[in-house]
């Protein structure tokens, strides 16, 4: 018959072996967390290094619309450092008009998870109006929920200028042409009377026959 102070030993000796285990894969699980962490934080220091780079509009918003990043030419371009931008909406940063117009075209993003791009005409911060083109897409978790969405802009207004004087050049030389073949057509009619008169005379056409 084992004896009990025996079997309390075992039983001892498993749950210490038990716990043992239990801790080596606390540690374990706490040593990838912190590599998981670590390698979060070079991406995400990555990310800004690049963003910062552009010369781009870039910002980040969570699902509730409030602003987890945004480069320098952003930040630049609201009058504001990132710190007074962190964790706050359009609507605590902009004129009405222009939150209700930005929260509006995100708030789809995050309730579609579709991707948009678009060229408007808005209002800046700063005033006036500028040509923008626009790419808007969903930002999802591992489990492919949309936790978010990042906004691009493109400052297109020296393009659209351009292509509008082009385009007002272009209209310029249609007309003048049109202007042109118009002389050109009356030219061939008084020649042609030229000619006709001379025949009645009887005398030899001065120009060739345009009628043929």
């Amino acid at each position: 018959m084992e004896n009990p102070e025996n079997k309390s030993k075992m039983q001892l000796i498993e749950e210490i072996k038990v716990l043992h285990k239990k801790v080596t894969e606390l540690e374990k699980s706490k040593s990838n967390l912190k590599k998981s962490e670590e390698a979060l934080k070079e991406s995400e220091e990555q990310y800004r290094s690049l963003t910062n780079a552009l010369p781009q509009f870039i910002y980040r918003l969570d699902k509730d619309l409030k602003y987890v990043s945004a480069n320098k030419a952003y930040c630049k371009a609201c009058f504001k450092s990132f710190n007074k931008i962190k964790g706050k909406t359009s609507n605590d940063l902009f004129p009405k008009d222009l939150a209700d117009q930005y929260m509006t075209s995100d708030r789809k993003i995050i309730e579609t998870g579709i991707m948009q791009e678009f060229t408007e005409k808005s209002r800046s911060i700063g005033g006036g109006n500028k040509w923008v083109h626009v790419i808007k897409l969903p930002v999802k978790d591992n489990k492919g929920n949309i936790n978010g969405m990042i906004g691009i802009y493109w400052d297109i207004t020296k393009r659209k200028k351009a292509e509008q004087e082009l385009q007002e050049k272009m209209n310029e030389l249609e007309t003048f042409y049109r202007a042109t073949l118009g002389r050109e057509e009356r030219v061939i009619e008084l020649k042609q009377e030229v000619n006709e008169l001379l025949e009645q005379l009887g005398k030899n056409k001065k120009y060739r026959d345009y009628s043929k």
